[in-house]
């Protein structure tokens, strides 16, 4: 979820407004208090001065972490660097194939030239009646079904592919990726923005730690950088092999002053009702999308 978010610390932060220019977050509120530490964070690791390699940030739904994310990809704009924003919670990104393709459509460079190059694994096409012939046989995985109405019949078109030929086409997406960040220019970068982590399949789960994050680790990827959002902690990231590479946030919540800062200097709204929204924040608290929902709520009753 894309969500309106603020920051609490030690510094006074004030309310900002930023133009986004991707379509793809044409729904994200421009009110926020800016998260200073966080970006000062990940600049560090994009400008190559910590020796971060993976960025991290998880928390619960509506705490921001889409939000963030959105900022640092639309941020990082530099002529050199490559990026690519990849929602896993997509429908569309299914399996790895379909996320190795969406990479290879935004990152561009030589990235984008080396996957496109790798040809897409032909599916059979079988035809079943409903009298009851059995043709499927085998191990296959099938993808779409078809049925046209003929008469008393119907006619069933089954799309199916076999796994074996699946597996090869990730392994040649994985090999082609490679050999693009091999072949980038000196000082260029790879960014991967993966959003919703906790959406990933199994495989693909196992797909992104053991080829992406452990490449990443392992030295095997120099110039790519991972920055990635979820709701479940990176349970792998506890092992002390990943200290030297990866650093995971938690993104914390609202204090008393932010909270108050939103509601009377942003959203110009009535003393009375902010004592109502303390009272509820010191019982517990709420996610910041929370605090923007009961805004909403108040400015409609005022209407």
């Amino acid at each position: 979820m894309l969500a309106l978010w603020l920051h609490f610390g030690q510094m006074r932060l004030c309310i900002l407004q930023v133009e986004m220019s991707d379509s793809r977050f044409e729904s994200i509120k421009h009110e926020f208090v800016d998260r200073t530490p966080e970006r000062e964070r990940y600049n560090r690791i994009a400008d190559r001065t910590d020796d971060q390699r993976i960025f991290c940030l998880q928390a619960e739904d509506g705490w921001g972490k889409s939000w963030l994310l959105g900022r640092l990809y639309l941020e990082t704009d530099n002529d050199r660097w490559l990026k690519a924003f990849v929602d896993l919670g997509n429908t569309k990104i299914k399996d790895e194939a379909a996320l190795l393709e969406s990479i290879s459509e935004e990152m561009g460079g030589s990235i984008s030239e080396q996957m496109s190059r790798v040809v897409r694994t032909p599916m059979g096409r079988i035809d079943i009646r409903s009298e009851g012939d059995t043709i499927i046989q085998g191990d296959v995985a099938v993808n779409k079904v078809v049925v046209n109405h003929q008469g008393e019949s119907d006619h069933i078109s089954v799309e199916v592919q076999d796994p074996r030929g699946f597996k090869l086409r990730v392994d040649n997406l994985t090999d082609a990726l490679i050999a693009g960040l091999k072949t980038l220019p000196p000082g260029t970068l790879a960014l991967l923005f993966l959003d919703r982590f906790e959406k990933a399949t199994n495989t693909m789960y196992d797909w992104l730690v053991d080829q992406l994050f452990t490449g990443v680790r392992d030295g095997k990827y120099p110039n790519l950088i991972l920055v990635v959002t979820s709701v479940k902690p990176f349970a792998f990231l506890e092992s002390r092999d990943w200290r030297y590479t990866a650093t995971q946030l938690t993104l914390g919540g609202l204090p008393e002053d932010s909270v108050r800062e939103y509601w009377l200097q942003k959203r110009h709204l009535p003393e009375e009702d902010l004592q109502t929204i303390l009272k509820l924040l010191r019982t517990g608290g709420f996610s910041p999308s929370s605090l923007s929902n009961l805004a909403d709520m108040i400015e409609n009753t005022q209407n």
